[in-house]
């Protein structure tokens, strides 16, 4: 039995390792933890920007608006790590303006998990077995190491390395004690992680759900009494989580995207080999490693690389000597068992062999994307083994007085761990500093200094910022990185929304009515029901924007400039303003005027390149956008939309090709649209495109429109689809027409008229072909 004086040494060792680590390594940040964001963009920034606004400018603890505006949304779909915010807004309203330190105690609370994970750590070597001292050290040192590391200076919300650690001490000390009291306390601390970032809930139940089936491995007595606890403790969490988004989500039909369950898998050489540091190129030059993915960079550290070798060739005589039984009666195959499964499921096994075709009756699991993450429970269960491994080499060489030996195991051991991680917390560690936090601090920043004080004299409602960036529905685009930091930080700082969306699972029907912002107007507008006699300022980067985009600024005036930004005021009812009674107009005007083809009006007879509505073509589907029928393809095959030699293009001029796309499927994001030319046998994809860069959409359809040019003189022009996802569904096209860029083409489909392939409105008394 342990020492009572021995275990309070060990607790305050690895307590006290790592907290002069800390300060060593991240001594400017805790001196000063609110002067810096640990990333000043992407997922981080959007976490940082998130919990501000949540705190100081929201009025629910559950609905956020600082986001897509006017809407807004729960805030749990915000990546903002719910409990920590909601903590933070409640000390406001005792301690007014404590908001202002929000990024000071996120990143506290960052890097002192990593205290915490040394904590339990060492609670769980101490429970295998490990002498006090030696689990103290090497508990300090795995945590140093800790995979989620990488996650500070990138995803503020993932890095809390305390996690699994805490998940399996609690399992130890209270999971098989089948109390009801226990497991309800195992499941609040699920919980909990769920509302930090729920992929810290879902590993964290996987883990639990490991433990509690493996268990049976060893012991088979009150199957049902203990399996009720083991799920109690594993599903409890996942079952309050889901349902509070469905509940409070209000049922909204949010996009489910099946594509990074193929892309953001686990590689062997992610997980085995460095990823950081002096080492890496010989390491991959060795393995031939072209490059690491950095959703999946996990190393387990140059110590467990060594105790697995050494593990597999000890497999390897068990095999040839046919005592491979032996190797399941050992203690420690749970530990096994479950880092191989957890592999399994981190390298895609399960959906890359055919479960994915249980995602939709199931959409929720789709949302378990990033599967490499679970690599950290690999991690975690590899190191711990490693520890004990190392513990019982060096207890039989200390029993066998052959303490040189146990010293130089452990030194080398030490230094291996020190090798492995001090690369890593290097770079991490001076990155940290690099992004000074302008939420508590603008006046460090001239030019954001000018823009709020600026906009803080203007009356407004909201800020749109261009170039335009918004995530999480059947439409995404991209801005630069200077336009997505002032534009949060000025909404900070003015308190005000951002129409922009940084949200990856925003609601169908939002998504789709803060795009008619960019439309082409020619349908009533949701988003001007919400937002009659607003207004907004738009902060516009002087750089180059889209034709959509620029036509924002033709309705709004200019109030002020600095060297990188415009701003400009609108109303949005000019935004929104409906043109399809001008086009309607026109076309009865015109009329008589226009050459017909078919039920097409035309200017001039070369302004069509080609049109189609699949009605009479053999290999049509009755799924269509209008009439009866339209294109089926197949995700993965090329579909063609135009593929005719006979069709000629002049270079240097403009065509558009615009067609309907069907985005109900899970499956139809992701998708890419290429122009091919063709000639003397070689081909260039001289255009690619995405479908969801999309503005329009009208039910489950969206309108893809975009300007190419021929560049290749007398080349065959192709565009086609093509998806990049591991299953092959089918694909819908509907109206494919390609013409030139200036031209207006009108057209007559059941009374109602089109305009360049856009529905305008019924026509009047029924009027048709």
């Amino acid at each position: 039995m342990l020492n009572p004086m021995n275990k309070s040494k060990g607790l305050y060792l690895s307590i006290l390792l790592p907290l002069g680590f800390l300060f060593v390594f991240y001594g400017k940040v805790i001196f000063q933890p609110n002067k810096y964001l640990f990333t000043g963009d992407g997922d981080g920034l959007m976490t940082y920007y998130s919990v501000y606004f949540h705190a100081k400018h929201d009025t629910s603890f559950s609905h956020y608006n600082g986001f897509n505006y006017p809407f807004g949304d729960l805030y749990n779909f915000t990546d903002g790590q719910p409990i920590v915010a909601n903590s933070i807004k409640a000390l406001d309203t005792i301690f007014p303006g404590i908001y202002t330190y929000s990024a000071g105690f996120i990143n506290l609370f960052i890097l002192f998990s990593i205290v915490l994970c040394s904590f339990f750590l060492y609670k769980i070597l101490l429970h295998h077995g490990v002498t006090w001292w030696f689990s103290a050290i090497f508990a300090f040192l795995i945590a140093i190491l800790w995979p989620q590391t990488y996650r500070i200076v990138a995803h503020p919300s993932l890095p809390y390395a305390f996690f699994l650690p805490g998940t399996w001490y609690f399992f130890i000390k209270h999971g098989e004690r089948y109390r009801l009291k226990s497991s309800i306390l195992i499941a609040l601390f699920n919980l909990i992680l769920f509302f930090i970032h729920p992929y810290l809930g879902i590993i964290s139940m996987f883990l639990l759900f490991s433990l509690g089936l493996t268990s049976f491995l060893k012991d088979r007595k009150n199957i049902i009494r203990r399996g009720i606890h083991f799920s109690v403790q594993s599903f409890t969490g996942v079952i309050v989580f889901f349902s509070y988004l469905k509940i409070m989500g209000n049922g909204e039909e949010r996009p489910v995207n099946f594509y990074e369950l193929y892309t953001y898998n686990a590689k062997l050489s992610d997980v085995f080999l460095p990823n950081v540091g002096d080492v890496v190129q010989y390491t991959n030059n060795l393995f031939n490693v072209q490059e690491h993915t950095w959703e999946s960079w996990s190393f387990i550290g140059f110590p467990a690389l060594i105790v697995l070798i050494l593990i597999s060739i000890r497999i390897l005589f068990k095999i040839q000597k046919k005592a491979i039984k032996s190797l399941f009666k050992t203690r420690y195959i749970r530990i096994w068992i479950i880092a191989f499964l957890t592999l399994i499921v981190a390298f895609g096994v399960p959906y890359k062999l055919g479960i994915y075709q249980l995602l939709p009756k199931f959409p929720f699991l789709a949302q378990i994307r990033a599967l490499a993450r679970f690599t950290w429970v690999f991690f975690l269960l590899i190191n711990v083994y490693s520890v004990i491994y190392l513990f019982k080499i060096y207890k039989h060489y200390s029993i066998s007085r052959k303490n040189i030996h146990a010293f130089l195991m452990l030194s080398v051991m030490i230094f291996l761990y020190g090798f492995s991680a001090i690369p890593i917390q290097k770079m991490v560690s001076e990155k940290a500093i690099e992004q000074h936090n302008l939420f508590a601090h603008p006046e460090q920043n001239t030019e954001l200094n000018k823009l709020i004080t600026k906009a803080k004299s203007f009356d407004y409602d909201a800020i749109i910022a261009l170039p335009f960036y918004y995530k999480g529905d059947r439409f995404g685009h991209e801005s630069t990185s200077l336009t997505f930091q002032f534009s949060k930080f000025l909404a900070i700082h003015a308190g005000k929304p951002l129409v922009n969306s940084s949200m990856t699972r925003t609601p169908n029907i939002y998504g789709s009515a803060i795009s008619e912002i960019f439309g082409m107007h020619l349908k009533p507008s949701l988003l001007l029901e919400n937002v009659q006699e607003k207004k907004a300022i738009i902060l516009k980067e002087k750089v180059w924007i889209k034709p959509q985009e620029q036509q924002l600024l033709r309705k709004s005036t200019k109030l002020f400039e600095t060297a990188h930004f415009e701003l400009y005021s609108c109303r949005f009812e000019d935004l929104l303003q409906l043109e399809n009674e001008a086009k309607l107009n026109n076309f009865l005007k015109k009329k008589d005027q226009f050459i017909t083809i078919g039920n097409l009006y035309l200017n001039d007879s070369s302004d069509l390149i080609f049109y189609s509505n699949f009605e009479n073509d053999s290999f049509s589907t009755n799924q269509s956008f209008s009439g009866s029928h339209c294109l089926e393809g197949k995700h993965l095959d090329y579909t063609m939309l135009l593929n005719d030699p006979n069709y000629l293009f002049e270079t240097n001029i403009d065509y558009e090709i615009n067609y309907w796309y069907h985005t109900k499927s899970m499956e139809t994001y992701n998708i890419m649209g290429v122009i091919e030319e063709k000639r003397d046998g070689q081909s260039d994809w001289t255009l690619i495109t995405d479908t969801k860069n999309s503005y329009d959409h009208i039910g489950d359809w969206t309108y893809v429109s975009f300007v190419f040019q021929q560049r290749i003189k007398n080349s065959h022009l192709k565009y086609f689809l093509k998806g990049h996802i591991f299953e092959n569904p089918p694909l819908y096209v509907d109206q494919v027409m390609v013409k030139k860029k200036y031209s207006e083409i009108y057209s007559i489909e059941d009374s109602v008229l089109y305009y360049n392939n856009y529905p305008v409105g019924k026509l009047p008394n029924g009027l048709h072909l």
